[in-house]
């Protein structure tokens, strides 16, 4: 099997540490409700530096922006080498993300695979359904 060449690896790792969520104008003015899944997240423990993993689910109802696929693939990619708690990605996936496209609702599930035979959901809800 081949491996990437230093260039490749490191232009890829790159793109992924200083990406950052993008959002852009709608061009409609349908009303919808957006759900996104991402079903690979993954981060360290900062108490034990044991890799932590996760499926997230984003769901908006977009007000004037909507997000950037593959600007949020790639920022959600960096957090697999931050040192960072359950509770604390939740906080800062959701807060960056509301700044990026102030949405009228938005909810995200963090959905933690068991470790030590414990299953742990985040759950973070902010504005108003129609």
């Amino acid at each position: 099997m081949r491996r990437p060449s230093e260039e490749t690896r490191t232009t890829g790792e790159l793109l992924i540490q200083e990406q950052k969520p993008e959002g852009f104008k709608r061009q409609e003015n349908t009303e919808m409700f957006i759900n996104i899944v991402f079903p690979e997240l993954t981060w360290k423990c900062p108490v034990n530096a044991y890799p932590d993993f996760a499926k997230i689910t984003i769901r908006y109802i977009p007000n004037e922006r909507i997000l950037e696929l593959r600007s949020l693939k790639l920022w959600l990619n960096s957090f697999r080498d931050k040192y960072i708690g359950h509770e604390k990605i939740g906080s800062e996936i959701f807060e960056t993300l509301w700044e990026t496209i102030s949405p009228m609702w938005m909810k995200i599930i963090l959905d933690i695979n068991p470790r030590g035979n414990m299953k742990d959901y985040i759950i973070i809800e902010r504005g108003k359904k129609k």
